[in-house]
């Protein structure tokens, strides 16, 4: 069995996001400039009630400073499966075109809601020097 999950963060503050189907502002405003919302979506694979695996997850819009500004980084592909241990934590990494991308994430123990962190850098290729920083999600 499958569950899709998608979590929305409009940076510095995450925001809750619904299991079935969120649909996201393309942009929202923050001090008079237009900010792209950062969202990610996966899902979660349970046997027996309990989450074994989370698949699928992609992200888009991730701010990344660097030395000119601010970039916004989407995910071009998706992370590989990731296990989820008896403590149901999960973890990856996705390394595309010189940027490395680090996510964690954590079931709460009545399975209701996923919190974790996701953190982009690069060292080499266009974007290198730019980093995102942790930057924390929710997903219910």
């Amino acid at each position: 069995m499958s569950t899709r999950f998608r979590a929305l963060a409009m940076l510095p503050v995450a925001l809750l996001a619904a299991a079935a189907i969120v649909v996201a502002p393309a942009a929202a405003a923050d001090n008079g400039r237009d900010v792209a919302t950062f969202s990610l979506s996966f899902d979660g694979v349970y046997k027996k009630g309990l989450p074994v695996k989370v698949k699928n997850f992609v992200y888009s819009n991730l701010p990344l400073k660097c030395g000119e500004g601010t970039t916004y980084y989407s995910a071009p592909q998706k992370f590989k499966k990731m296990k989820v241990n008896a403590k149901l934590k999960f973890k990856g990494t996705l390394a595309v075109d010189g940027v490395k991308s680090k996510v964690v994430g954590k079931y709460k123990r009545n399975l209701s809601k996923i919190t974790g962190t996701i953190k982009a850098s690069a060292k080499t290729g266009p974007l290198a020097g730019c980093n995102s920083g942790k930057v924390k999600w929710k997903a219910t």
